[in-house]
């Protein structure tokens, strides 16, 4: 039995079992996905956890959706599948902040981050794009295949954190798009969850990949404490892997049948069940 479908069966927390699973000396237990151990289950079920609280189903109505990729300012796969997720939804409000390259619309600057980042912003109907340009990191022709990528990809996590506190009203949705955003339900947990206590990280995925894969020193760029990687909310095969972290930290995934099979027959298969 994995540790979700433990907790699932008595209305607790994941991360509950696996820090008690800790507490009792079962060191390599890693996340959710992980198996309870036969052998400590009747003190599991002795042992009083906190109660998962109820949570209410709101209509959505604020949404934002983050992006490293978007038609038709970056022609890409992905970036036309991330559009059609925003232009599907036709009620409240939507949010797109994405990383500023050569776009040839009519921008208004927004504001100027701590990190020197700059914030532009775009109106087109009822969506409204925030671009996020960095002087060093994203004033390029293209976004990858540069040797500090990986700064790059945590500069625009840590920016995003940044322009989200710019926000009067806060958001019911946060929904992330692949790899390069799987270290942002960390960062977000980290500085803004007390401020937006009830959104909800959604993480869509569209496939198994072996990008986005660092050493450990990658955690600070990100600003992120080298525990998550001790404890292996993070960390794969001895590396930090953004897919994964993202797979285990959102709280809610969003994928179609294909990228579940596809990951599946990947070596993600472990992070990866029928109910996801």
């Amino acid at each position: 039995m994995k540790i979700y479908e433990y907790a699932k069966s008595r209305n607790i927390k994941s991360k509950d079992v696996v820090k008690k699973l800790h507490e009792m000396g079962f060191d390599f237990i890693k996340n959710h996905l992980s198996l309870v151990p036969e052998k400590v289950l009747d003190d599991l079920n002795e042992y009083e956890f906190p109660s998962k609280k109820y949570i209410k189903k709101i209509e959505h109505k604020n949404v934002v959706y983050i992006s490293m990729e978007y038609a038709p300012f970056s022609n890409t796969e992905i970036g036309k599948k991330v559009k059609s997720k925003v232009e599907i939804v036709q009620t409240g409000r939507k949010v797109v902040i994405l990383p500023k390259l050569n776009i040839n619309k009519p921008l208004e600057e927004f504001c100027e981050l701590d990190n020197k980042s700059k914030v532009y912003k775009y109106n087109d109907k009822n969506i409204e794009f925030f671009f996020i340009d960095h002087e060093h990191y994203l004033n390029r022709d293209k976004l990858f295949g540069h040797n500090d990528e990986s700064e790059m990809i945590a500069n625009f996590n840590i920016s995003v954190i940044e322009l989200l506190k710019h926000f009067e009203d806060p958001f019911d949705v946060i929904n992330i798009h692949d790899w390069p955003l799987g270290l942002f339900p960390l960062l977000f947990e980290n500085n803004l969850r007390k401020d937006m206590p009830l959104c909800l990280i959604e993480y869509t995925v569209y496939g198994p990949t072996y990008k986005g894969i660092y050493g450990v020193d990658v955690l600070k760029q990100f600003n992120i404490d080298k525990k998550y990687f001790d404890d292996h909310t993070v960390e794969h095969a001895m590396s930090v892997n953004l897919l994964i972290s993202g797979l285990v930290t959102a709280q809610k995934i969003d994928m179609n049948k294909n990228t579940i099979n596809c990951l599946k027959n990947s070596y993600l298969k472990a992070y990866v069940y029928d109910n996801m």
